[in-house]
């Protein structure tokens, strides 16, 4: 599989691997020219791979919850996030935080580009999704 010519190293690496599991899940997926792409799975959620022109790492990030209007609620769901971050054992290493650009709960990771192949990738992006349907049911 060729890489778009638009992306960098890392960015070419990610896409192809992206291509390849997608393939296995019968989804036509590459990068785009800026270095994301937006996964749909689930009910109705999105996971958004991203390899920035300045970094060696994958990231993955997926909304999981706006934050609710009030104080109250605010503090509840916080406090659970909170909960369910302990340790990781719930999130699967992954890490629950807050956007405060968009009020949303997502659900990231990151991981070294040099330290995975296709095989390793395609085993992450599978561990974050299941990891975003589980904890989803959680809220």
């Amino acid at each position: 599989m060729v890489s778009p010519p638009y992306l960098n190293a890392h960015q070419s690496t990610v896409s192809i691997w992206l291509a390849d599991a997608g393939r296995t899940a019968d989804h036509a997926l590459l990068m785009n020219e800026d270095g994301h792409r937006t996964v749909s799975f689930g009910d109705g959620l999105q996971c958004v791979v991203e390899v920035s022109d300045q970094s060696d790492l994958v990231f993955f990030h997926i909304p999981l919850v706006d934050l609710p209007e009030g104080g109250d609620l605010q503090l509840a769901l916080l406090k659970r996030v909170l909960e369910l971050n302990l340790f990781g054992l719930e999130t699967g290493g992954a890490h629950l935080s807050f956007d405060e650009r968009t009020d949303t709960l997502l659900l990231s990771f990151s991981a070294p580009i040099d330290a995975l192949d296709s095989e390793l990738y395609s085993s992450l992006l599978g561990d974050i999704l299941n990891a975003a349907v589980r904890l989803s049911e959680k809220f």
